[in-house]
């Protein structure tokens, strides 16, 4: 017979409802959302950085930088 403390059983009792249910919905949902946003940075840093290197070599230039 297992032996869970008060807590692991409100814990069980919270997912086991309706409230669980929709613990878990959001969390899977949060899981979607931080691939979604790791994909499209995945996509989008190599632009950024390229972006980013133009902008300084012109700032560089303007303001006279040797380097």
């Amino acid at each position: 017979m297992a032996c869970f403390n008060l807590q692991e059983v409100e814990v069980m009792k919270i997912l086991n409802d309706d409230r669980g249910v929709t613990l878990i919905e959001f969390m899977i949902g949060l899981v979607a959302v931080a691939v979604i946003a790791t994909i499209v940075l995945d996509i989008l840093l190599p632009k950024i950085r390229a972006l980013d290197e133009v902008m300084s070599g012109g700032i560089r230039r303007l303001g006279g930088s040797g380097t």
